[in-house]
C-alpha cells in the first residue's frame, strides 16, 4: 500500500496538524520528496514531533520510511514523463503524455479530498447569501467566471467575479456573515487574494479555497480548501483539475436541489433559445 492509500484511510483520524501535513504531502508530493522532517516541519509550522507521529500513524516506522515511499513515487512519475525515448516522440506521445498528467491530477482531487471536506464545501456554500469570487490572475479568473455561471445556473446567490483590487475592495467594503467568498489560484502568487480573503473572514464571512497546494496564499487563509493538484510537464500549472472539480462541484450542488435545478435550467434554455431566435 503506497502512501496516497495510507492517507486516505487513515484521513479522518488524523489531527488537525497531522492533515495539513497530510494535505501537503498528497497535493506537493513534488515538493515535499526532498524535505527533511525538521524542515517539512518549519514550512508547515508544525512541531518537527509531529512529523514522526504522523509517520507512524500511517505505520511506518518513521518519517524515513514515508519519504522512501514518497521519493519512489516521484522517481517512477519522473522516469515515465522524461525517459528518453527510444526516437524522437511524435505530436501522439507528447498529447498522450499531457493527458496522462492530467488525469492524474484528476484522480488525486479524490485523494487530497476526504469526504468530510467535501460536505464542509457544500454545507457552506447552500447555507450562503451572497456568494463572491476572488481570483489572482487572467486564467483563474476565467475559471472563476465558470464558477460563477454554474453556481447561477444552479440558483446559487453569485454576485461578483472579482479579478482586480479595486473590484476586490468593493465587494469586501460590505462583507458581512452570510457572505461565502471563494479564492481561486493554484500559485504562491495570490497573495493579494489571500489578504482579501481573511479580511472577508474578519467580518463574519466564510471562506473557501479552490488551490493546487495548502502552501499557496489562498489556501493557507481559507477556512476549508478544496484541493486541485495543478502539476504540469512545463513552467505552467496546469488547470484541468480546478476545471474538473468546478464541474463536478456544479453537478455535486444540482443533483442536492433536484427538480428545482432542473427547471431553472429549462427556463434558461428556453430563454437562450428565444434570444437565439431573436437574431433571425
Amino acid at each position: 500500500m503506497d502512501f496516497l492509500e495510507r492517507i486516505r484511510r487513515e484521513y479522518s483520524h488524523l489531527t488537525k496538524s497531522q492533515q495539513r501535513l497530510a494535505d501537503f504531502i498528497t497535493s506537493s508530493y513534488l515538493d515535499a520528496a526532498f524535505l527533511s522532517s525538521t524542515e517539512l516541519a518549519a514550512q508547515l509550522e508544525v512541531d518537527p514531533g509531529t512529523v514522526t507521529r504522523f509517520a507512524q500513524r500511517l505505520s511506518y516506522e518513521g518519517y524515513p520510511e514515508l519519504i522512501d515511499d514518497v521519493q519512489d513515487l516521484v522517481k517512477r512519475e519522473l522516469r515515465d514523463v522524461w525517459e528518453p525515448p527510444a526516437e524522437e516522440p511524435t505530436i501522439a506521445d507528447l498529447f498522450r503524455q499531457s493527458i496522462d498528467n492530467g488525469r492524474r491530477n484528476l484522480e488525486e482531487i479524490i485523494i487530497c479530498n476526504p469526504s468530510e471536506r467535501i460536505e464542509q464545501i457544500v454545507a457552506i456554500l447552500e447555507g450562503a447569501k451572497r456568494i463572491f469570487i476572488l481570483t489572482p490572475s487572467a486564467v483563474a479568473y476565467h475559471q472563476g467566471c465558470l464558477l460563477k455561471y454554474w453556481l447561477l445556473a444552479a440558483d446559487f446567490p453569485v454576485y461578483e467575479v472579482c479579478g482586480d483590487l479595486l473590484s476586490m475592495s468593493l465587494c469586501l467594503r460590505d462583507a458581512r456573515e452570510g457572505d461565502v467568498f471563494i479564492g481561486v489560484g493554484y500559485t504562491k502568487y495570490a497573495v493579494d487574494v489571500g489578504t482579501g480573503l481573511r479580511q472577508a473572514q474578519a467580518k463574519g464571512s466564510r471562506t473557501i479555497g479552490l488551490v493546487g497546494t495548502v502552501t499557496s496564499p489562498i489556501a493557507e487563509a481559507c477556512e476549508v480548501n478544496l484541493i486541485c493538484p495543478a502539476r504540469s510537464l512545463v513552467a505552467m500549472p496546469s488547470f484541468l483539475a480546478v476545471g474538473g472539480a468546478i464541474s463536478v462541484l456544479f453537478e455535486v450542488l444540482a443533483l442536492r436541489k433536484g427538480a428545482e435545478v432542473e427547471e431553472g435550467l429549462q427556463r434558461f434554455w428556453d430563454s437562450y433559445q428565444a434570444l437565439m431566435e431573436g437574431r433571425g
